[in-house]
């Protein structure tokens, strides 16, 4: 504990040095089995092209103890079309059980008549001990957003786990190698994820909109169905501060169903 109260020290000293552009936000998401993960994020833009960040996690359960990771942020943006994303990220050890590796994809804008649309690609790979073996994953993912008029928004992704290691115990969230919508812990191996999400936002009125979602997740030991549905606002004027609130029900095939709340703050300074 005393080196999450340091690396947290370090994260807050950054945020009263650094003179650039900075975004940093706070969530705690809450849920079954006793479930809690804090999590603070900090990203400074350092060039109109450039823009890094870190991220601390702790999260824990009935099932899981104190769990510390961290991860870097960088998004590299080529032009006005293209950006680069790179994602790596580190699980402590815990009862002889760690984990590291990392996540980059490009993507690709497309601007049209107040209707946009954005192609990404991911690819992410972990490397995780636990005891005496080792584990390792790697997936491909895809991802469409479509943008009309900064009022509606649709995504759609899937992902695919191309190395079949079928491990069914670890510490390490699945959430750092696929963008789904699940709020729990999910750290089996994870084979396959669909998902699609929808947008509405409330411009001119308010500044704020509304998302829903659904998520299919294959895993080692049971499926998933995941819905999610959630509310992000902005909180002044000048847009330095907002403020999100979501929940997502789990529907497992071989065990009592989740649900879980996710309470998020973000202050742009």
């Amino acid at each position: 504990m005393r080196f999450n109260f340091l690396l947290l020290g370090m994260m807050f000293c950054c945020l009263t040095t650094l003179n650039s552009k900075s975004l940093s936000d706070f969530s705690y998401t809450s849920g079954s089995d006793g479930f809690n993960r804090y999590s603070l994020t900090y990203q400074t833009v350092l060039s109109t092209s450039n823009l890094c960040g870190i991220n601390y996690s702790l999260y824990n359960s009935k099932h899981y103890p104190s769990i510390n990771s961290v991860r870097l942020i960088y998004n590299h943006y080529l032009k006005k079309n293209f950006f680069i994303t790179v994602k790596p990220f580190y699980y402590f050890d815990k009862d002889d059980t760690s984990s590291f590796g990392a996540k980059t994809g490009v993507g690709f804008i497309k601007a049209g008549d107040e209707i946009y649309s954005t192609y990404s690609l991911f690819i992410s790979y972990q490397s995780q001990k636990i005891l005496s073996s080792r584990y390792n994953d790697f997936f491909i993912e895809s991802s469409f957003e479509k943008d009309y008029y900064n009022q509606f928004f649709i995504f759609l992704k899937a992902a695919l786990n191309i190395s079949y290691d079928g491990h069914s115990y670890g510490y390490a969230d699945n959430s750092d190698l696929v963008n789904y919508n699940y709020l729990g812990p999910l750290t089996s191996t994870l084979y396959s994820d669909f998902g699609v999400r929808f947008g509405r936002s409330f411009k001119p009125d308010f500044n704020s909109y509304f998302y829903t979602g659904f998520d299919r997740l294959n895993a080692k030991g049971s499926d998933i169905n995941s819905y999610s549905a959630g509310f992000e606002a902005i909180l002044d004027e000048n847009e330095n501060y907002s403020m999100d609130i979501s929940y997502n029900y789990a529907d497992f095939k071989s065990k009592n169903n989740d649900s879980f709340w996710k309470f998020k703050l973000g202050v742009n300074f």
